[in-house]
This record gives structure tokens, sequence and C-alpha cells, in this order.
């Protein structure tokens, strides 16, 4: 839980720091090793560990925001890829996600409509950006929204 709570400040901290100029030394040019959520499951059987997923949209602005700043701050970067498994999810994936025996599918409703799997993982509550963290034993400590 130390680990989670270590993010959590991180990307509190880097966050905030949106207003700092491009030239700043916590951009990096290093990434997140960004997996999809089928990639972890499987290596999550190989070598457990805790993920980060980020549940975004194509047309969330603060999402993308939050990927210019919190998510490309060298610190963020280095814990994250360091201690996590790191998954992206689009909140209105259009395809299947097979997890295990459990296939989500994409829900046509309203003007966009939702994938199952990150609609399950919100408890319902579709809200972009959203950061949830796993324990190692695949627990959901819940939504983290905005």
């Amino acid at each position: 839980m130390k680990c989670v709570g270590t993010l959590i400040i991180l990307l509190f901290v880097a966050n905030f720091s949106f207003g700092l100029s491009d030239s700043d030394s916590t951009k990096s040019t290093h990434r997140i090793n960004w997996l999809s959520f089928e990639e972890a499951f499987a290596l999550q059987h190989i070598t457990p560990k805790k993920w980060v997923i980020d549940i975004s949209t194509e047309w969330c602005g603060w999402c993308k925001r939050m990927d210019q700043t919190t998510f490309s701050d060298s610190l963020v970067i280095e814990h994250v890829n360091a201690n996590f498994y790191a998954v992206a999810l689009d909140g209105e994936f259009k395809g299947d996600i097979t997890v295990g025996e459990q296939t989500y599918k994409f829900v046509a409703e309203g003007r966009r409509g939702y994938n199952q799997l990150p609609a399950e993982l919100m408890g319902g509550k579709m809200s972009y950006p959203t950061v949830i963290f796993f324990g190692e034993n695949l627990q959901n400590y819940g939504p983290v929204p905005g």
C-alpha cells in the first residue's frame, strides 16, 4: 500500500505542475510502459505486481492534459515503470476485452457508449480521466476520478 500512496502523491504533485514550461527538468523523453489490460493480466500470472490503470477517452481534454503533464513527469514515469503494471484503457473501446474467461463488450448507449470493463472498474460512474489502483492480488482499491 505504501507504493500506491507514494504514486498518489506523485500524481497529485505532477498534476499541479502543468503550468511549467516544456523545458522544465521534470519532463522526460522516457515514457510509461503502457500495457493493454490483457497483457497486464497475462504478466500478472508470471510476476505479480501492483497495477495503475489510466481510464480515458479520445475526446477528453483533461485526459490529454494528464498525459502531457502527470504521465510525462520523469519521477512519475520512473516510479510507475519500476513498481507497477501500467494499463491504458479507453472507456469507450469498441472491441472486446477478454480477461480470463470473462469477455467485456462495447455497449452502444447514448451518443458514445462505453466498454463494460472500464464501467465495472469505475463502479458505473463514467468520469474521465479516472485512475484505478490494483494490489498484487488484483484487489481494486477504487477509482480516483479527475
